[in-house]
């Protein structure tokens, strides 16, 4: 019910000028309220829910709030979980563009120490 109120075009994703225009509506922000989220948690819900499109999908919508669920212990969990992802897949870009030159200073680093007998 609370996906298809959003999804305003019908189109079976919502939008953040979807996400946002129904966060003014009282009857969805009740529902959200019952679901543990204040207004203020909802720009962040849509960024964990939304997996870069720049919409979220009926599967993302109910898979990441079942995620979720619970107490705020479970938000927060999650919270960190897609922090941890975020980094995690940046590091790994980070890594992919410029992984030779890590190596390279991590050699060095190892060659300075044996010189100064810290291995």
């Amino acid at each position: 019910m609370l996906f298809k109120v959003m999804d305003s075009d019908g189109n079976n994703t919502i939008s953040w000028k979807e996400f946002e225009a129904a966060s003014q509506d009282p009857e969805v922000m009740n529902q959200w309220l019952l679901l543990d989220f204040r207004p203020d948690d909802l720009s962040e819900l849509f960024t964990f829910l939304d997996d870069g499109t720049g919409e979220i999908a009926t599967s993302e919508f109910f898979a990441g709030l079942h995620r979720m669920k619970g107490q705020a212990q479970g938000k927060d969990v999650y919270r960190l979980q897609t922090a941890v992802d975020i980094l995690s897949e940046n590091l790994g870009s980070f890594m992919a563009e410029h992984g030779d030159v890590v190596q390279r200073l991590s050699l060095r680093r190892s060659v300075v120490s044996a010189g100064r007998g810290d291995l």
